[in-house]
């Protein structure tokens, strides 16, 4: 069965106040209940087997999804390693 990479979290540092922290923790709780919920196959049975409109949205909704936790995880990165287009100026 293949499986899908787990997306990088946002590492706290000694840029980030307190309140920064707790909003990364949530962001990161976010990143991690999204990429659990992504689909590696999307098999056509019961309601999906019958109703295109049903298969076409789970479709759409799953390719969203690892999407979403694909920016998420390159926004991710870039904070990480200190990427200058991701920093604030103060």
């Amino acid at each position: 069965m293949q499986s899908l990479r787990e997306p990088r979290a946002l590492i706290w540092d000694d840029r980030l106040t307190n309140d920064d922290k707790a909003f990364v923790a949530t962001l990161n709780e976010a990143l991690r209940q999204l990429s659990e919920k992504r689909a590696v196959e999307i098999t056509v049975s019961g309601p999906l087997a019958r109703s295109k409109i049903a298969w076409k949205l789970v479709s759409y909704q799953h390719a969203l999804l690892h999407r979403i936790v694909a920016l998420i995880d390159g926004a991710a990165i870039a904070r990480n390693n200190r990427s200058t287009f991701l920093s604030r100026r103060g």
